[in-house]
């Protein structure tokens, strides 16, 4: 499978109050992010001939680094609610504890963190990778800058159902 790559330019684009979101339609191609470069060439490797990973082709290893800014959300079969599987330490912190492990992402979309259970339903159902930069929304970390890039991965059944999420602050 040949991989082409969008610039954020050919994104789509969404202006959000802290930042802005980007959305790569997988059909189109992968986001070219040199930040993000070793999880997108992991993303790409792992799908195979398929046009989204299976969340078992992932496994503890191929995340090596990234583990404690990973996290991993399952979603229900209409899309309208998610659990947080996975949340590693560094993601936690840079939150402020606003998102929690075993946490229901109905219980993420208050006025801290507005319609984030939309938006990966967005990335579930086009299917798309989307990329996040800006400040972090929890009261009192605004001054946090961070990227953040969510992949849909499929479940056993071929169904778009998890979302796999990266984060890194930015220190500039």
């Amino acid at each position: 499978m040949t991989v082409s790559f969008i610039s954020l330019d050919s994104a789509e684009r969404i202006k959000r109050p802290f930042g802005e979101v980007y959305y790569f339609p997988i059909a189109d191609g992968l986001p070219d992010l040199p930040i993000f470069s070793e999880v997108i060439d992991l993303f790409a490797f792992r799908r195979r001939k398929a046009p989204v990973p299976q969340k078992t082709s992932f496994n503890f290893r191929d995340l090596r680094g990234w583990h404690a800014r990973f996290s991993l959300t399952k979603f229900n079969d209409d899309y309208s609610d998610g659990q947080i599987r996975i949340l590693g330490e560094d993601y936690k912190m840079l939150f402020g504890g606003a998102l929690k492990q075993g946490m229901s992402m109905s219980d993420t979309d208050n006025e801290k963190l507005p319609g984030l259970v939309q938006y990966f339903g967005q990335l579930l159902t086009r299917p798309a990778i989307g990329y996040f930069t800006g400040s972090l929304p929890e009261m009192g970390r605004e001054h946090v800058k961070a990227d953040i890039l969510d992949f849909p991965a499929t479940d056993a059944e071929g169904r778009n159902r998890f979302i796999l999420s990266f984060i890194r602050e930015r220190v500039r």
